[in-house]
């Protein structure tokens, strides 16, 4: 043995002897460019490369062939390095293996730490040294084979020393096993013995399995019964699970020269770790397979230094069009508008910005290979070697068509709602324009006639009564009077109401209860002279009004309280408040004739009344200005009511 490393260490600056199997070294990396960068660095040594583009292709190549150390890349999509070096670990073979991790950015230390923990040789930091790392792997694949052939000689020993047989029973992970016709055992060997509740081989060897596997629920024990099986000449194979290990039970006929069944040969092996290597791999093949269905929406190109066609993802053949047979070779600037094909144009100015700062980003128009144009958004990544030079790019591509032509689509009509909102804004100055002018003709030029007509019957009734006039010109003269001051308070009803509707209504926080004995005070001869008893509960403040719109709303509701009463009744009011939320709601309950719930909408329109006017005189407009005035200060206005039961009129402000 040590005359062999004499001559390993004569020649292993050129290479290994030829009796002597070059070491494999796995390089693990999710990037095509590191993983061409080392292996050509392990060959340099004269080693074998194994590459894996990812974890579960790693844990798959430790399932093939041996390995004298790994270059693991710390993170990788789906199983990272972290993950990929505990899986491996998983297999007591690999208990030993040296892992050197590679990343590209300083590890955290639970990263180092966790990597330590697996037995981890190193962290070497991209862009590392060549000639370091060199010599780390050529140290380790040194050890490696030392251990090699200290292994070779020891089975060579175990083969020379059949004697230690028992002892060789003792170190593998098995049970062995083998019973008469009558299912005693006759033998038993193995390490699996003395485990749990698992006797040792000398307790167990006369004893019946019929006793040491008793009945289940009523019925023979499963594995009595493959016994029993294979006394008929049924080979058996069944699984058990004991103290959380999983084991896999081999049963065969034990016969004589004869070729007679004088019992059972039984053998069971722990594969607790080869399910669980297994169900690893099933995982990581399936996150891989939904990696790769992920990906369908997105172009992945690799780019030589030149910028011509490396690779060519299934999501390229999608978007662009070409196979990647096809492809391949293909220059960059192809896919590009024939405007941005121009030397020094937009596409070789990506590629000198990404070799420049490492990646650049942009969105634009690209072209398939039926010659459409494609809205793209797109990320071209630079790729160096660990020395620094250019290897290539990587472009990811997206197709964003459909939004672009929605985002566009919303900025034509945001631009056309922008000139109708203009055109409306104008048309709606001019309507207010013509509405103040004939608000000013009304209030001016209609009120003037109707108060000549009420001054002059007022005068012609005062001085030709019981002489000129009689009782029914009397009568129609004081029809005309009312008429003409009916209609003059109709125009002063409607010129509020259009003011509510035009004029700006500065809010304030003001006390509405203050605004109430305000409001009471002025009403103080018309509630007197209808012998109105008023009730006034509490009100929260403050609220954020304006002062002279809430006297307003609390007059109108107040009049309609006192007026809307049966013959004969008292009016009685009670005005309350309660904070609800952000808004304080304000009631004024009344004993009057109530509104049907048909009509309780209505009543706050323009012109609706309920009754005539010989029976409620008024205009029609007192609710309509109390629904704008409310609004107009931000709240809401309702009521609760039902006929002969008196009404609950509210409206309801912002708290300040």
């Amino acid at each position: 043995m040590s005359g062999l490393r004499e001559k390993l260490d004569l020649q292993h600056r050129s290479a290994f002897p030829s009796h002597v199997p070059k070491p494999n070294v796995l390089i693990v990396d999710d990037l095509p460019a590191n993983l061409l960068a080392l292996q050509a660095l392990v060959q340099d040594l004269g080693y074998n490369p194994v590459l894996a583009h990812s974890g579960s292709e790693a844990l798959k190549r430790v399932l093939e062939s041996e390995f004298a150390c790994v270059l693991l890349d710390l993170r990788m999509p789906g199983i990272d390095g972290l993950e990929t070096a505990a899986l491996i670990r998983k297999r007591k073979s690999y208990k030993d293996l040296p892992l050197i991790f590679l990343t590209s950015r300083e590890p955290s230390l639970v990263e180092l730490s966790q990597g330590y923990s697996l037995g981890a040789v190193d962290f070497l930091l991209r862009p590392m040294d060549a000639e370091i790392l060199k010599s780390k792997i050529r140290a380790i694949a040194q050890l490696s084979v030392e251990r090699g052939i200290a292994r070779q000689e020891k089975e060579e020993e175990i083969r020379k020393g059949r004697e230690r047989l028992g002892l060789l029973f003792e170190q593998l992970p098995i049970a062995l096993w083998s019973t008469d016709e009558n299912l005693k055992l006759t033998f038993c060997a193995g390490s699996l013995y003395g485990h749990g509740d698992v006797p040792r081989p000398e307790a167990l060897i006369g004893r019946s399995l019929t006793e040491l596997l008793p009945a289940q629920e009523g019925r023979e024990h499963r594995i009595l019964l493959a016994h029993r099986q294979v006394l008929l000449g049924h080979p058996q194979t069944y699984t058990e699970e004991r103290y959380g290990r999983l084991f896999e039970g081999t049963l065969r006929p034990l016969r004589d020269p004869q070729g007679n069944i004088k019992g059972v040969l039984g053998a069971a092996v722990d594969i607790t770790e080869r399910k669980f290597s297994e169900d690893a791999l099933r995982q990581g093949k399936e996150r891989f397979e939904l990696l790769m269905e992920g990906i369908k929406d997105y172009a992945i190109i690799f780019l030589d230094p030149e910028g011509h066609v490396e690779g060519w993802n299934g999501g390229a053949e999608r978007i662009i069009g070409y196979w990647a047979a096809e492809a391949a070779g293909m220059p960059y600037v192809r896919f590009f508008p024939p405007e941005d094909q121009v030397a020094g144009g937009k596409a070789e100015r990506l590629l000198r910005e990404a070799a420049k700062s490492g990646s650049v980003r942009d969105q634009g128009w690209r072209v398939r290979k039926d010659g459409s144009r494609f809205w793209a958004d797109v990320l071209v990544t630079a790729l160096r070697r660990p020395d620094g030079i250019l290897r290539g790019y990587a472009k990811i591509t997206r197709d964003l068509t459909e939004r672009h032509e929605a985002d566009e689509k919303i900025r034509r009509l945001n631009e056309n709602l922008e000139r109708l909102v203009q055109t409306r804004t104008a048309s709606l100055e001019a309507t207010v324009e013509e509405l103040k002018a004939f608000n000013h003709t009304v209030a001016h030029d209609v009120r003037a006639p109707l108060r000549t007509i009420t001054g002059m019957g007022q005068i012609l009734l005062e001085d030709f009564r019981g002489k000129l006039l009689n009782d029914q010109a009397e009568s129609y003269l004081k029809g005309i009077i009312q008429a003409a001051r009916r209609m003059d308070q109709m125009t002063q009803d409607l010129l509020a109401y259009s003011r509510l509707s035009r004029e700006h209504v500065g809010l304030e926080a003001l006390d509405p209860a203050q605004v109430l004995k305000e409001t009471l005070a002025e009403m103080a001869p018309d509630l007197e002279a209808r012998k109105a008893f008023v009730e006034r509960g509490s009100i929260p403040a403050p609220v954020q009004a304006n002062r002279l719109l809430v006297k307003h709303v609390l007059m109108n509701l107040l009049y309609n309280a006192i007026k809307f009463v049966g013959p004969g009744t008292q009016p009685k009011i009670r005005i309350s408040g309660e904070a609800q939320g952000k808004l304080v709601r304000i009631t004024v309950a009344d004993n009057g004739i109530g509104v049907a719930g048909e009509d309780q909408e209505r009543i706050f329109g323009v012109f609706e009344r309920l009754h005539s006017q010989e029976a409620y005189p008024g205009t029609g407009i007192g609710l309509a200005i109390v629904k704008r005035a409310v609004e107009r200060m931000g709240g809401r206005v309702g009521v609760e009511s039902a006929p002969g039961q008196g009404s609950r009129f509210w409206f309801e402000l912002f708290r300040a």
